[in-house]
């Protein structure tokens, strides 16, 4: 029987952590139990990655639209142009500022 994908599936695991981080994170995220200060920053972190997985592939469907363009200069560096994308697509050839 294979579980969903987004199913709970709590296991218990035994590991050493450092108290003080998580004394920290209790802080800052305000909670109260241990479990909580690893659950809650471990989910965090698979939301930021999500998202910025959503973000590149954003920027990737905007740069195959033409909306965005590649610096030349900086291979991973987008440029956006001096247009406002929602008024006018960008030329190939114009260069965009960084």
């Amino acid at each position: 029987m294979s579980a969903k994908p987004d199913a709970l599936i709590l296991k218990r695991k035994n590991v050493v952590l450092d108290q003080i981080k998580i004394n920290r994170a209790k802080r800052i995220f305000d909670i109260d139990t241990k479990t909580e200060a690893v659950d809650l920053p471990l989910q965090q972190a698979l939301d930021l990655s999500e998202f910025w997985r959503d973000l590149d592939r954003g920027f990737t469907r905007l740069i195959r639209q033409g909306w965005l363009q590649r610096s030349a200069s900086r291979a991973k560096t987008l440029a956006l142009t001096d247009v406002p994308p929602r008024f006018r697509r960008v030329p190939p050839n114009q260069s965009g500022f960084v």
